[in-house]
């Protein structure tokens, strides 16, 4: 007999781990939110860099701030709603 560590956590089903309808809706939510905050914030990165007045420390500021949005909105797009199907 196998110790108790070695037993799955839970016995499932293959139609109990299939995502429902709702699952399906957030996650393409989920993903059409990020895929639309990558562009729209590429895009400022691009205005912002190529305007002049913003070529001082604040447009320095921005840029920062553009580039994290950037990458938590490709993290959502590219992670959490495919998890979300999971």
């Amino acid at each position: 007999m196998q110790p108790s560590f070695f037993l799955p956590y839970s016995i499932t089903t293959r139609e109990e781990n299939m995502a429902t309808p709702s699952d399906i809706t957030a996650a393409s939510i989920i993903i059409l939110l990020g895929l639309f905050g990558v562009t729209v914030n590429s895009y400022v990165f691009f205005a912002v860099s190529k305007s002049k007045t913003f070529g001082y420390a604040f447009g320095r500021i921005c840029m920062s701030h553009t580039v994290a949005n950037i990458g938590i909105t490709g993290v959502f797009a590219s992670l959490v709603g495919p998890i979300t199907l999971l």
